[in-house]
């Protein structure tokens, strides 16, 4: 479309000119106009006749076809802090400058490659700010640190991170400090909290009695031996349904029944398919109580199908990732991203699925979990990080979103790997609210470190697998 586009601009100014000259000749500068109206007028027509100025965003010619995303580095760990970093890679987010600094000396050459990836996507300023503090205000600060003697001298002299994804646009604040702040703690025990929840709410709940008290879809309703499906009774699209689970109680969630939840989901996005050729973009979300956004306690998964594209913040890393695939010799943006945090110490893989805690992520503890193509490898580890979160973190309040690979040919431009993104919200009986005008209109700031919580993922991993041996 741009060749044809400069080829009207080549055609017109040539005309023009030439016109131009021999009306100037003839001192007939009305009929020049007219002329030059006439040239516009007959461009727009040929344009709208040839190119059409409405394009849906799945076909604009805008994206490629991409290589298949891999979640597999060709290395090992080890390899990769031997060889990139020579054994001194620092493990915690205040001294990623001093790793880059040693990877970037590495004289291996897939080390460099990587290295120039990192370059090119990511963006990293270390900022310091100080401040005075008043004599009596001294005491409360340490009291905030616990006690630490160092409140002081830490406070006065402050260094924050920011970290900015140049394809995505995507900014995270690393501010560790901020983990001191003086917030309201919730009176009762969050774990005690959601089992009076789960008790109190469990008569009148909707979903424990499904076949009364749900919607359907017009197909029906779809049902495993643990999870059911239900259509959303206030829709947010033409399809938009729900998946699940027939416990109550989400502490309860085990392996088996959550890779059952996944595998139902994956069905519903089937048949839709099946009935609606044209609904192509699968897309997953969870809100976990009624602290990060669900109505009800009973956990469900909101199941959406779109015809044009992913919704919006999961469409604009598509829009990225073609950007970056057009700068890097069609490279896929993900399985680049998933090489360079696995080179940093932030991925861990477990069969065909990989999660990584991403330098630009955008909850206090999120993960990005991501496969090829939506397989029991993938719920797995998914699982395996909502159990990090409610067995480790002692947080009940988490969001999730799903997009999986176009419906249809694998060949599809643009095609997005299986991508679960899901985030802890905070302590779920705190009246605190995790989400700020920052985060909606400016960044996000996190002050967990991601190397403890990918080394917490790790653990999780290793017991499950322990238990199975």
């Amino acid at each position: 479309m741009l060749l044809l586009l400069r080829c009207f601009k080549w055609i017109y100014r040539f005309v023009t000119k030439i016109f131009a000259a021999t009306m100037f000749v003839n001192k007939q500068k009305g009929a020049f106009f007219a002329f030059s109206f006439l040239t516009v007028c007959l461009l727009l027509f040929a344009l709208n006749k040839f190119v059409p100025l409405r394009v849906s965003l799945k076909n604009s010619g805008y994206f490629t076809v991409w290589t298949e995303y891999n979640p597999h580095p060709p290395y090992s760990q080890e390899w990769y802090d031997e060889k990139c970093f020579g054994g001194a890679r620092q493990n915690d987010i205040e001294n990623i400058g001093k790793s880059l600094k040693i990877w970037s000396l590495s004289k291996n050459e897939h080390c460099q490659s990587i290295y120039a990836k990192f370059c090119d996507i990511f963006k990293i300023e270390y900022r310091h700010g100080q401040l005075r503090l008043p004599k009596e205000f001294v005491g409360k600060v340490v009291d905030w640190f616990g006690g630490d003697k160092n409140a002081e001298s830490l406070v006065k002299d402050q260094t924050v991170i920011h970290i900015s994804n140049v394809y995505i646009h995507q900014q995270t604040i690393v501010t560790p400090l901020r983990a001191k702040r003086p917030i309201r703690k919730a009176a009762q025990d969050p774990l005690e909290y959601v089992m009076s929840m789960a008790e109190t709410t469990k008569k009148a709940c909707d979903f424990c009695n499904f076949r009364k008290s749900s919607a359907e879809d017009i197909f029906g309703r779809l049902e495993s031996e643990h999870a059911f499906t239900a259509s959303n009774t206030f829709k947010m699209d033409k399809w938009h349904g729900l998946i699940v689970p027939k416990i109550h109680n989400f502490v309860n969630l085990t392996k088996d029944i959550f890779i059952d939840l996944m595998q139902l989901a994956k069905r519903w996005i089937e048949t839709v398919h099946d009935l609606d050729a044209e609904a192509i973009f699968p897309i997953l979300g969870w809100d976990n109580t009624e602290h990060a956004g669900a109505s009800q306690f009973h956990p469900h998964i909101h199941a959406f199908m779109d015809s044009s594209h992913y919704y919006e913040i999961m469409e604009n890393h598509r829009w990225g990732a073609q950007r970056y695939s057009n700068d890097h010799d069609q490279s896929n943006y993900f399985t680049d991203m998933t090489l360079i945090h696995y080179a940093l110490g932030l991925a861990v893989s477990y069969g065909n699925a990989t999660a990584i805690i991403e330098l630009t992520e955008r909850g206090d503890c999120e993960f990005v979990i991501m496969s090829p193509d939506a397989n029991d490898d993938l719920y797995t580890l998914f699982f395996f990080a909502i159990r990090t979160i409610m067995d480790d973190l002692k947080i009940f309040s988490y969001s999730m979103v799903t997009v999986l690979p176009i419906m249809g040919d694998d060949k599809q431009p643009g095609n997005m790997p299986a991508c679960i993104r899901v985030t802890t919200r905070g302590e779920v009986n705190n009246i605190y609210t995790d989400i700020s005008g920052f985060d909606l209109f400016l960044t996000h700031n996190t002050v967990r470190d991601p190397y403890l919580l990918i080394d917490k993922l790790r653990k999780t991993i290793k017991a499950y697998d322990e238990e199975l041996l």
